[in-house]
């Protein structure tokens, strides 16, 4: 669903309120600074979960591969929309060496500051 079909006003907590998302009774009423829901949510909320969950199917997915360097891939392409740079296949390619570690870094990239809002 797009955020612009979610009910309004939201009900509270969701991930796009949370997040800065309108209440839509102001232009300006979202929020620029990271808050600690914000980061709970991210560490410990169902959108992370998804990544580990094993009847998910992105989790499914992800153990499914056996090379490590497609898991990096299938990673880069799934959360970021982009393969990653030589650079961050050398950096990261250690990380994939098991399932646990992947998934532990899959929650990792997915706190990067990659996905920081700049206006």
């Amino acid at each position: 669903m797009r955020a612009s079909e979610l009910p309004v006003p939201a009900r509270g907590g969701t991930f796009i309120a949370e997040f800065g998302g309108s209440d839509a009774e102001s232009p300006s009423s979202a929020h620029t600074e990271a808050t600690v829901p914000q980061t709970l949510r991210l560490l410990n909320g169902l959108e992370t979960s998804l990544l580990t969950n094993k009847k998910n199917s992105f989790a499914r997915s992800l153990r499914a591969i056996k090379s490590p360097s497609k898991r990096l891939d299938f990673l880069f392409l799934s959360l970021y929309s982009a393969f990653p740079t030589e650079d961050e296949k050398i950096a990261f390619l250690p990380e994939m060496k098991t399932s646990e570690a992947t998934e532990t870094f899959a929650r990792a990239i997915l706190t990067s500051n990659r996905f920081l809002f700049v206006q």
